[in-house]
């Protein structure tokens, strides 16, 4: 690894981008599949679940390692800290184009994605001690909080 990588932290800036951005890609193939075999529900409703499918990936929990590690770690922060902000500026610019018809309501679907990645991250973290029934609860409570920001559009 040394010939490609001079350092550590050039690794983890490698393993982090390359997180995010198949992270991001996976989400968007996910969410594009449900579309096209769903024609009935509701595109929030798949977004939604597309997205709690992406966060339950090996590259979601090398996120999360890394995130917890950073919080800790000032030298990892340096090079996670950036690129988890580059990351969120991209991802904002993808759904922005994934999602045309919420154009007019992008604050709504921001904090709608927030939110979600704010519940499923913490379900991830808490998943052993509650159990797949109250996940399943609160996913679906997870949904209709988001189906509120839409109404206009559900």
């Amino acid at each position: 690894m040394h010939h490609h990588f001079a350092t550590r932290m050039d690794l983890v800036a490698a393993v982090v981008e390359h997180v995010f951005y198949q992270r991001m890609r996976l989400f968007l193939d996910d969410y594009i599949g449900a579309m096209a075999q769903s024609r009935d529900a509701l595109l929030i409703d798949l977004a939604t679940e597309a997205h709690w499918r992406s966060v339950q990936t090996r590259e979601y929990a090398a996120y999360l390692e890394l995130a917890v590690a950073a919080r800790t770690d000032a030298e990892l922060n340096a090079a996670f800290a950036p690129a988890a902000r580059r990351y969120d500026e991209v991802w904002i610019a993808e759904m922005i184009e994934s999602f045309p018809q919420w154009k007019d309501q992008w604050e709504a679907m921001k904090l709608g994605s927030d939110f979600a990645i704010a519940v499923h991250s913490g379900l991830l973290l808490h998943r052993t001690v509650m159990g797949p029934e109250r996940i399943e609860k609160v996913l679906k409570l997870t949904i209709a909080s988001i189906r509120g920001l839409y109404d206009p559009l559900t």
